[in-house]
């Protein structure tokens, strides 16, 4: 086979990973206690409460009059009807409207201060990608650190290409040029938007949409196991006893939790958990939610409303400092969305 069309498939597969599935074949899932139907009897549970489980947990008060967001920070959108509130894969939604970023994001380096970064308006045919991403798609297997190498040599400018490897949560010789590069191009593609109202509005919507189908969200409900009978998955199990019985289960949970504390020991389960074990513990966050006492955004100049900050180019030091816990030494991120929407804080 020649390479372009093994590098055309391959690079299809991994975009195509990324996308919404199609409705679940029920008939492919294991029956493990089928029951007559009931208010506690559903299609699928899903476990979490954060906008991957398509709850309502996006935001928090504290005292003093504050309420802080803690999702995402920015998505593409499409536009429908002259208003940008067309979320991909949820047409049905279309109470949520979004306002862009008038810069995708501001990079400050030691010797560099980067705050014009926009969209290139691009148009991105997947058919077509190896021809028109050639050293991409040569590069389809290596790391994005490989990648850079293999293009560019000063040893900043491969900083200030890579700055958002924190996003990614590993530096550039760990981190999956797919896995940085789609992104990428699809916010310089599309730009980044960011909801009114705080991305709460988002989860309420998804909320009403789920409700609106007959399911429940049921905030504050601890699921303590997983249940699973002749090797299937039949349903959870809530604090307080309380039993939902569904065809799947869909955790939000991380991994580990879902295997070593939700899911009953099972065969499947425990070579899974072998498995696991070879993997090392990912890069945490450390976040700081700050409420100030005057409104700091008027005082600063520029429209800027994310902005990575690193005290060097070497980011694999960078990396290194965070998993030590270093902060003095590691990069950090700057969200200032009121320069988004007025009344955002």
């Amino acid at each position: 086979m020649p390479q372009t069309d093994f590098l055309r498939r391959d690079i299809l597969a991994t975009f195509l990973a990324a996308l919404p599935l199609p409705a679940l074949d029920w008939a492919a899932l294991p029956d493990a206690q089928r029951s007559a139907k009931d208010p506690d009897q559903f299609d699928a549970v899903v476990v979490g409460s954060g906008l991957g489980g398509l709850s309502c947990a996006a935001a928090f008060q504290r005292p003093g009059g504050f309420t802080f967001d803690v999702s995402l920070h920015s998505t593409s959108v499409g536009e429908r009807n002259g208003i940008r509130n067309l979320i991909d894969g949820f047409p049905e939604i279309s109470a949520v409207e979004f306002v862009p970023h008038p810069y995708l994001y501001r990079a400050i380096f030691p010797e560099h201060d980067i705050n014009r970064i926009s969209t290139a308006r691009t148009s991105l045919d997947m058919s077509r990608f190896p021809a028109d991403f050639p050293t991409l798609s040569r590069c389809a297997n290596q790391t994005w650190g490989a990648m850079m190498d293999y293009r560019i040599r000063d040893p900043k400018l491969k900083a200030l290409v890579s700055v958002m490897w924190a996003y990614y949560g590993l530096p550039p010789s760990r981190l999956a040029t797919f896995y940085y590069a789609l992104p990428t191009l699809g916010y310089l593609e599309a730009g980044g938007y960011y909801p009114k109202g705080r991305s709460q509005t988002i989860s309420d919507a998804l909320v009403k949409l789920i409700e609106a189908r007959g399911g429940k969200v049921l905030l504050g409900t601890r699921v303590e196991r997983i249940l699973v009978k002749d090797g299937a998955v039949y349903g959870v199990l809530c604090a307080g006893r309380w039993e939902f019985r569904a065809r799947a289960v869909v955790s939000n949970a991380s991994a580990w939790t879902t295997f070593h504390q939700l899911l009953e020991t099972s065969k499947e389960a425990e070579e899974y958990k072998t498995h696991m074990a070879a993997f090392s513990v990912s890069l945490s966050c450390f976040q700081v939610f700050l409420g100030l006492k005057k409104d700091l955004a008027k005082d600063l100049s520029g429209k800027d409303s994310e902005i990575f900050v690193e005290p060097g180019y070497d980011l694999e030091a960078s990396y290194e400092a965070a998993r030590k816990a270093d902060v003095a030494n590691c990069g950090m991120g700057v969200t200032l969305y009121d320069n988004l929407f007025p009344g955002y804080s």
